[in-house]
């Protein structure tokens, strides 16, 4: 059964606050030196990398554990959220 235009709309309203909450809690998360939290913000085979070359690129849960672990006391500057653009591709 193919979905109505109300669902997809309504589809398109929660994924597009599931978006805009994912930066928050990332914030949240820094700020809270939540490091479980942090990492769990990633899908399992989740990466990061940065331009700091001290700093390896990071693959999946544990490493970026690793990664965020050594630095997420100093963090500086602390992230800040501002206004973001979302533009949803396909239904």
């Amino acid at each position: 059964m193919a979905a109505t235009s109300n669902e997809i709309m309504l589809q398109q309203m929660i994924d597009r606050e599931a978006i805009r909450d994912l930066p928050v809690k990332y914030c949240h998360c820094v700020w809270q030196k939540d490091l479980d939290g942090y990492v769990n913000l990633f899908t399992g085979d989740g990466s990061m990398s940065t331009s700091d070359p001290s700093l390896p690129r990071a693959q999946g849960r544990e490493e970026l554990r690793k990664m965020i672990g050594q630095g997420l006391d100093t963090m500086k500057p602390r992230p800040f959220i501002h206004n973001h653009v979302i533009e949803l591709l396909g239904t």
